[in-house]
C-alpha cells in the first residue's frame, strides 16, 4: 500500500480480470508512530500508506462499484485525527521536527475527506454508491506498539511511542468493542456521509452510534489541496 503505483496496478488489474458488481468497498491500510521514511512518490511514509493509495482505488474500482446498484465504501479514521492541525504537510524532507504519531494524526482527516467527498459527488451524478466512515475510538489494538517511532535528532523511541501503549492498554476499550464500529458502517442502513464512533464520552468508547466528524474533514480548502495531490501523484483523476 506504500508504493501508489503498486495500488493502481492491483485496481486495474482486478477491473479487467473480475467482471462482478462490487458491493463494499472498506479502506483500511494503516502504519503508526513510523520514523521519518519518504517514499518513491515523495511522500511521508504515513501519509502514503494511510491515505494516497484509497482515491486511486476508489476511483478505479468506481464502475464495479456502481454496477451493484448499491454499493459503499467505507474509510477507517482514528481518533487521533479529531485532534490533530491541518493535514497541510504531505511532504517531508528529513526534519528534526518529525513526529511519528504527529504524522499519523495528521493523515487520518484525509481518509474521511475522501468518503465524504465521494458521497456528495456520488449525489451530485445520481450515483448508487454511498461514502461512509467509521473510527474504532481508544481501541488497544497493538497498532502503536508495533510503530517503529523514533526522535529523528537522536534516533531513539520518542517518548509518546513508549508510553501510549501502555496507557490504551489500561484506558482503552478492547478490541471486540472496536470492530463493530467497521461491521456497523459496512452493513447497517445509513445515509451517505454517514460517520461511526463510540457512543460514550470523547468518542473513546462504547458502542457503535452516529457521531459528528471532525471539523477539519470538513475543510473545503484541504479537501481541495488532498485531490489536487492525489491527482499528481497518481495519475487518476477523482470524481469531478
Amino acid at each position: 500500500m506504500t508504493a501508489v503505483t503498486s495500488v493502481i496496478g492491483l485496481a486495474r488489474r482486478d477491473a479487467e480480470q473480475v467482471q462482478e458488481p462490487l458491493h463494499l468497498l472498506v479502506n483500511h491500510a494503516r502504519v503508526l508512530a513510523t520514523p521519518h521514511q519518504s517514499t518513491a512518490d515523495e511522500l511521508e511514509l504515513q501519509l502514503a500508506t494511510n491515505y494516497s493509495g484509497p482515491p486511486a482505488l476508489t476511483r478505479l474500482q468506481l464502475l464495479q462499484l456502481v454496477a451493484s446498484g448499491d454499493a459503499r465504501v467505507v474509510a477507517i479514521s482514528s481518533q487521533m485525527g479529531r485532534v490533530t492541525r491541518r493535514p497541510r504537510s504531505t511532504t517531508c524532507a528529513p526534519t528534526a521536527r518529525h513526529h511519528g504519531v504527529g504524522a499519523y494524526s495528521r493523515s487520518k482527516p484525509a481518509d474521511l475527506m475522501l468518503v465524504l467527498k465521494l458521497d456528495q459527488r456520488a449525489r451530485t451524478r445520481c450515483l448508487r454508491v454511498k461514502g461512509l466512515a467509521a473510527h474504532l475510538g481508544s481501541s488497544a489494538t497493538g497498532l502503536l506498539g508495533a510503530g517503529l517511532g523514533t526522535d529523528n535528532r537522536t534516533g531513539t523511541p520518542c517518548r509518546a511511542t513508549r508510553l501510549l501503549p501502555s496507557v490504551l492498554d489500561k484506558l482503552g476499550q478492547p478490541t471486540e468493542l472496536g470492530a463493530p464500529q467497521t461491521v456497523v458502517a459496512a452493513t447497517a442502513d445509513l445515509p451517505g456521509s454517514s460517520c461511526i464512533g463510540p457512543k460514550r464520552r470523547q468518542q473513546r468508547k462504547g458502542h457503535p452510534r452516529i457521531v459528528k466528524p471532525p471539523p477539519r474533514a470538513l475543510d473545503r480548502v484541504d479537501q481541495w489541496q488532498l485531490r489536487q495531490l492525489d491527482e499528481r501523484t497518481t495519475g487518476v483523476r477523482f470524481l469531478t
